[in-house]
């Protein structure tokens, strides 16, 4: 084995299997099952339907994969903000 070979998914979450696992849809439609590790187990604690996960699949294996972290859109801190603003 040459080192770790890892593929980069998208998918979104259809249903919780268990509080460490859930199955995920890809955007082709492949269905899968995605599990938390220990390290992101914390963070990842309420997976609900629709969510979008950053996964990581083995070349060899497309029926499970692990789950990286979640896809969150990023806001600015100071979005919304009234800093620097005069009210008229």
């Amino acid at each position: 084995m040459a080192g770790r070979e890892e593929i980069s998914l998208t998918g979104r979450v259809v249903a919780a299997i268990s509080g460490a696992a859930c199955r995920v849809e890809l955007k082709n439609g492949h269905r899968m099952v995605a599990h938390t590790t220990r390290k992101n187990s914390l963070d990842l604690t309420r997976l609900n339907p629709g969510d979008e996960l950053i996964l990581a699949a083995s070349p060899f294996d497309f029926s499970k994969a692990r789950i990286v972290r979640k896809k969150t859109e990023r806001k600015s801190d100071y979005e919304g903000s009234r800093i620097g603003q005069e009210t008229l």
